[in-house]
């Protein structure tokens, strides 16, 4: 059976709330940066950590590194 496992729902739940911060959601916007977004494993596997976006939000190092992620 198919469906969708509980890494890939932490993992969208985490892009949801990052959408919300105006940095991100100018990338996930563009087109180049979208198709990283979700199909790059280790971006993937980052946002699956407890906690991270907050940390992301509140520091700069975990956001610049988030951000070589995809770019």
């Amino acid at each position: 059976m198919g469906g969708i496992d509980l890494d890939d729902i932490k993992f969208r739940k985490n892009i949801k709330k990052l959408k919300r911060e105006s940095w991100f959601r100018e990338l996930s916007d563009n087109g180049i940066y979208y198709e990283k977004i979700y199909q790059n494993q280790e971006f993937q596997y980052y946002l699956r950590q407890d906690n991270i976006v907050e940390k992301v939000i509140n520091d700069e190092k975990e956001r610049s590194y988030l951000i070589s992620l995809i770019k």
